[in-house]
């Protein structure tokens, strides 16, 4: 496991990291609205050139903001979901690995950056 309950923060980095990186959030995340909000945070840090720390700082406000109004871009900042290394696994074994955890009642996402399975209570 690589990842479980996280702080605003927290979230922050990893939405900076995969924004800086080029991913489309809309397509990991269902609120699109929520992401369309961190994303207007982050092009507009970046086009005022603010530095990483700043643009997560300001990512973390936005985030938070959210969360008070009932608002929760991933199921991490409520104890709700975990993340799983996937790097190590042959192909045999992640498919029984995703098997297995929808098996047990968790919800399962491949995601790519970086390689992990990310499984969500529903």
């Amino acid at each position: 496991m690589t990842s479980g309950t996280r702080d605003p923060e927290s979230q922050a980095e990893l939405i900076y990291s995969k924004l800086a990186a080029g991913e489309d959030l809309t397509k990991l995340y269902k609120d699109k609205s929520a992401v369309g909000e961190l994303v207007k945070v982050f092009d507009a840090a970046r086009s005022e050139k603010k530095t990483r720390a700043s643009t997560v700082a300001l990512l973390a406000s936005a985030i938070r903001g959210q969360m008070k109004r009932g608002i929760y871009i991933s199921a991490h900042l409520k104890a709700g979901a975990a993340d799983v290394r996937s790097t190590t696994m042959s192909p045999s074994e992640k498919r029984l690995f995703a098997e297995i955890a929808r098996d047990v009642g968790w919800s399962v996402i491949i995601e790519a950056t970086p390689p992990h399975f990310h499984l969500q209570l529903e």
